[in-house]
């Protein structure tokens, strides 16, 4: 009997981890709509501070830590794979580059490790 209640523990923690995902969850979206939570990351284990389209560039950096230097095309590198645009100290666009997997997220989970 040990035995099955250990398989159905086993069986439970995968079925949680699959149903949640990767991070925490967020509130429901609307589909076919873009909404202002859609110009945002966050890291992948949490769900604030966010990074989003207009945020000033203190509030970002704070969020995301300092910068790690800058590109020929004008953004700003940090570590875990994030580059940021800026235009009169807010920010522009947000650049998920390929080391962002599974260290930065859209608000919708695009950026999670690849589930299979």
């Amino acid at each position: 009997m040990d035995k099955r209640k250990a398989w159905l523990g086993i069986a439970a923690g995968v079925w949680i981890s699959v149903s949640v995902g990767c991070g925490r969850a967020e509130p429901e979206f609307e589909t076919r709509a873009f909404t202002e939570q859609d110009m945002c990351v966050v890291k992948s284990e949490e769900s604030e501070p966010r990074i989003c389209y207009k945020v000033s560039r203190e509030d970002a950096e704070r969020a995301i830590g300092s910068a790690a230097g800058e590109d020929s095309l004008g953004g700003v590198t940090y570590e875990g794979g994030i580059r940021v645009f800026y235009r009169e100290d807010q920010v522009a666009a947000i650049d998920l580059l390929e080391d962002s997997l599974g260290v930065y997220r859209t608000a919708r989970n695009s950026g999670c490790p690849e589930k299979s």
